[in-house]
């Protein structure tokens, strides 16, 4: 944006072809001196090809939200609910996730008959596990689009720790799904670390049907 255009992120709207207001949520990247928006992340749910305007300024405001995205915590995890899927993260280390369910029937709640994952941990080298030490989880973003949760802890087993790592879960309104990056952190003084598999364990419940959970690896160029 020019330098002085926008004052503030919550000033801009898009729109599409049609003249309707698109569910929005923005982010401030950088400022100028003044104080201004320089660059702004917008997010938001479009068919694919579509077209759509943006919109800012003082006298510009937001559609109000009626997102069903939802992220809640308190001193046993962070739950979010995209209102088709929840999602629950524990504190506790054992395991990092505590289950996860799909509203099938489109009801507005998740009955155990909805449960696809019973528990979940990161895994790797066969041997070192994220069940070792508590997770430090915190809420980065949320929005009527978006919201991510940050996972900061470590690979450990018995025989001591491997590596840090931080995992990010990234929710959207309405999706059946999360994706989530994972990065390893290196410390000083590691100069060498091998590393033969990297995985999330997953139990599902006995009554489950494998085929109904899908996993999708990114592809980086």
């Amino acid at each position: 944006f020019p330098r002085g255009a926008l004052v503030d992120a919550k000033h801009v709207r898009l729109v599409d072809v049609g003249g309707k207001t698109l569910p929005c949520q923005a982010e401030t990247l950088t400022r100028w001196p003044d104080g201004s928006v320089k660059w702004l992340l917008l997010s938001t749910f479009s068919p694919a090809e579509s077209r759509c305007r943006l919109e800012y300024g003082t006298e510009v405001q937001p559609a109000q939200s009626d997102s069903r995205l939802l992220v809640s915590e308190d001193s046993k995890g962070v739950v979010l609910d995209t209102g088709t899927l929840r999602l629950l993260l524990g504190r506790g280390g054992s395991p990092l996730i505590q289950g996860i369910w799909v509203d099938r029937d489109g009801d507005g709640t998740y009955s155990s008959e909805e449960q696809l994952v019973e528990s979940g941990h990161l895994r790797a080298n066969r041997t070192f596990h994220s069940t070792g030490q508590p997770p430090e989880i915190t809420i980065e973003e949320r929005g009527p689009v978006r919201a991510t949760v940050k996972v900061t802890g470590a690979y450990v087993s018995p025989a001591g720790k491997l590596l840090d790592y931080v995992l990010r879960v990234h929710a959207y309104e309405g999706a059946d799904f999360v994706t989530m990056e994972h990065t390893f952190l290196r410390r000083d003084g590691e100069l060498k670390i091998d590393l033969n598999d990297v995985s999330l364990v997953l139990d599902l419940p006995e009554s489950g049907l494998l085929t109904e959970l899908q996993w999708e690896t990114a592809k980086r160029s």
